[in-house]
């Protein structure tokens, strides 16, 4: 019913804000299953093919519901797929043979009983995906999944494979989406997430480029019991379009690439061990290609403030970074395999090395633009507790430059900043930015770090969406 009503929404992308007459949703208008897939097909007008049938009897491992629309004037090709959760989704043509499909019977002297050509289980939707939605032509550009009200347990466990699949399918061209919607709101239950939205939701905080879509709540409070024809089912056809509001909006808004800064600050000594992992697990999840630009800012030094028991002062000394590291680090990231335009590289042109001239001769500047008490404070740290200042200070440098050449070029078009430091290896990925704002405090400014930032390891990373932030 979803289905039907986008695309009597996008039918030759008129945009009609009318509502779909009733019976193009609602089964209950018809005499029969066959009659209601044959109607609603015949709908659009011969841009759409139903492999569809039903018995009165239902069975999920019989009946089939899959449908297949293509209007070649309007370059819209759209595909829906039936899956009884758990249960299998199923047809019985291949992609290739798609526009022959047809409404069959499912009961009577005629009953349909033609075997299925092709069968996954909602554990292997994955494989769904890979094996069959990749075979149609054209290949899909968006894919939007919802597990329903089937059982769902194999679905929720293989989740983060299935969600895997859909990316590696459709890609990260500008305007492909993953989109995943939560079940709809029962007549009588309260708006809730089932354990396959739930693992749906959680996932989309881990992987980027996945939308979670939950139950609308406006839409929820304002439901009542004649906007439904049974427990999961709206009646009408105007609430199919409230609930697919959302939806819609998330397909037809062009696709605008954001830009989010990230700040590499520190010595290089490990940079040749953690490069890799600093791209592909701290850069990638944040600003995936094709949706984002990825402005990378390096202040590197080349010698390093270590802590030194055997030196006259403990608390640290300056020494030289291996020769390797040099080399390494001099490349500035210049040899990657990212998409063109992706990476945007930022060297602070007056960057220094710990320990050296250069590196006091900018305390001192910053002190001097500073000025008055805080500026007072800043010397008694940096007598008091060298090495700790030096390593803040690099940071202070480098965002002195993000403030002055990069921010102002890039006005109103940021919208995330991370720093990090080069020896920080990233086993895992970090969360996308949907996790910092599923939690924020709206009326704050908020910068994110791990609970021991001020205790153990400090200074080690930082997530923030403001300048405003990245100032305090």
């Amino acid at each position: 019913m979803e289905f039907l009503d986008w695309h009597h929404f996008q039918r030759d992308h008129n945009h009609t804000s009318e509502f779909p007459p009733n019976y193009l949703i609602h089964e209950k208008y018809h005499e029969t299953w066959h009659g209601f897939f044959q109607n609603s097909t015949d709908y659009f007008e011969g841009k759409m093919t139903c492999d569809c049938r039903r018995s009165e009897q239902f069975s999920p491992y019989y009946e089939l519901e899959d449908r297949y629309y293509a209007n070649v004037e309007g370059s819209l090709w759209a595909t829906y797929i039936q899956g009884y959760g758990d249960y299998y989704a199923h047809g019985r043509y291949m992609p290739k043979d798609i526009r022959q499909a047809h409404v069959s019977p499912g009961d009577g002297p005629n009953k349909d009983t033609t075997p299925f050509q092709w069968n996954y289980e909602g554990k292997n939707w994955d494989k769904l995906f890979t094996e069959f939605a990749a075979q149609l032509e054209p290949r899909p550009t968006s894919i939007v999944l919802n597990a329903g009200h089937w059982p769902h347990q194999g679905i929720t466990r293989n989740m983060e494979s299935i969600l895997r699949a859909v990316r590696e399918v459709i890609g990260w061209d500008a305007g492909h989406h993953v989109i995943y919607r939560a079940t709809v709101k029962s007549q009588y239950g309260p708006v809730q997430l089932s354990s396959a939205d739930q693992a749906a939701r959680d996932w989309s905080l881990r992987m980027p480029g996945i939308l979670f879509q939950p139950f609308p709540p406006a839409l929820a409070t304002s439901l009542t019991p004649e906007d439904y024809f049974d427990d999961k089912h709206f009646a009408h056809a105007r609430t199919y379009r409230q609930w697919n509001q959302d939806l819609v909006q998330a397909l037809t808004i062009p696709a605008t690439k954001v830009h989010r800064v990230f700040i590499l600050s520190g010595a290089v000594r490990t940079l040749q061990l953690t490069k890799e992992s600093l791209l592909h697990h701290w850069m990638l999840p944040l600003c995936p290609p094709s949706t984002c630009v990825a402005h990378l800012v390096t202040h590197f030094s080349y010698t390093d403030n270590r802590p030194n028991p055997r030196a006259s002062d403990p608390r640290g000394s300056v020494v030289e970074s291996s020769s390797t590291a040099n080399d390494g680090s001099r490349l500035h990231f210049q040899n990657h395999s990212f998409p063109e335009g992706y990476l945007v590289l930022h060297p602070v042109e007056d960057g220094y090395n710990i320990g050296s001239q250069e590196e006091k001769d900018a305390m001192d500047l910053v002190e001097r633009e500073t000025g008055g008490t805080l500026a007072a404070k800043m010397r008694i740290f940096r007598v008091g507790d060298p090495r700790r200042y030096s390593m803040w200070f690099a940071r202070a440098w480098t965002w002195r430059h993000v403030q002055q050449s990069i921010v102002p070029n890039l006005e109103g078009l940021v919208d995330f900043y991370a720093f990090t430091r080069p020896d920080m290896l990233y086993m895992i990925p970090v969360p996308t930015v949907n996790f910092f704002r599923e939690f924020r405090q709206r009326d704050q400014e908020e910068v994110w770090v791990h609970d021991t930032y001020y205790a153990v390891y400090a200074d080690t990373f930082a997530f923030f969406e403001t300048k405003e932030a990245g100032d305090k």
